[in-house]
């Protein structure tokens, strides 16, 4: 895979815990795998086109009050297994 952390305008720190994405109204459960200031990659199994605009709570809680954000997609990346890598942008909420 070609190494794109010279390109990077924000750096990435590791990440693993459940995000939730508000698409459409419905809930899905999906994975984060980093995250920086501006965006976050996640794994999940919904169909999303760069493009699409969600919500994010990230991380997601349980039974908790959890804040949802607006996102926008910047890429995608399918896997084999059924699921996709997704880099999504975050977006300001004045946007």
């Amino acid at each position: 895979m070609e190494d794109v952390s010279g390109r990077r305008a924000f750096s990435r720190t590791h990440a693993s815990f459940e995000v939730r994405l508000r698409v459409l109204g419905d809930e899905r459960v999906a994975r984060a795998i980093d995250r920086s200031s501006e965006g976050i990659r996640i794994v999940c199994t919904t169909k999303l086109r760069v493009g699409d605009e969600l919500e994010l709570a990230a991380p997601y809680i349980k039974n908790a009050k959890n804040t949802f954000v607006p996102a926008r997609v910047v890429w995608v990346r399918p896997m084999e297994i059924g699921a996709g890598e997704i880099g999504l942008e975050l977006l300001s909420k004045s946007a």
